[in-house]
């Protein structure tokens, strides 16, 4: 019933998809990554948000270089072209009432400390940055496409 409901909704062409997929489980075999692959093969439309890095690793080990890779590019995951990895506030957080905003920061602090070499290329300001540039060309386009009666 769900699986229905969402493909009805991402099946149009102008719905963005946010693939979410976390990175603690199988990437490549994620059901929102499948069904987004259903309706937009080529990746056009479709965003993948890899969820729970922080949960890849302890505290000063290195970060997963699978992940890494996922996430600079040099490894495709079907053909989504945008892959941005994100760290959401945890269950505990929420029950800590822990801010969006400190949850942003402490977000930014882990991947300064943990993904240093992606910094300004993740994180939930960038996913919302990309969000309203893609939304806003898409804009451009159908407007510039529709004809004028």
């Amino acid at each position: 019933m769900l699986e229905d409901t969402t493909f009805e909704h991402i099946r149009s062409q102008k719905a963005i998809i946010l693939a979410v997929i976390p990175a603690n489980e199988d990437i490549a075999s994620s059901e929102s990554l499948r069904l987004a692959q259903a309706v937009d093969p080529e990746g056009k439309r479709t965003f993948g948000v890899i969820t729970k890095l922080d949960l890849l690793s302890d505290e000063g080990t290195p970060p997963d270089s699978r992940i890494v890779d996922i996430l600079e590019g040099n490894t495709k995951i079907s053909k989504l072209k945008r892959i941005i990895g994100v760290v959401n506030r945890s269950e505990q957080d929420l029950l800590d009432n822990k801010s969006i905003e400190d949850a942003v920061k402490s977000e930014r602090e882990f991947f300064e400390l943990n993904y240093p070499s992606l910094r300004g290329y993740v994180g939930s300001d960038y996913l919302a940055e990309r969000l309203q540039r893609f939304l806003g060309d898409s804009i451009k386009h159908n407007l510039s496409t529709k004809k004028v009666n």
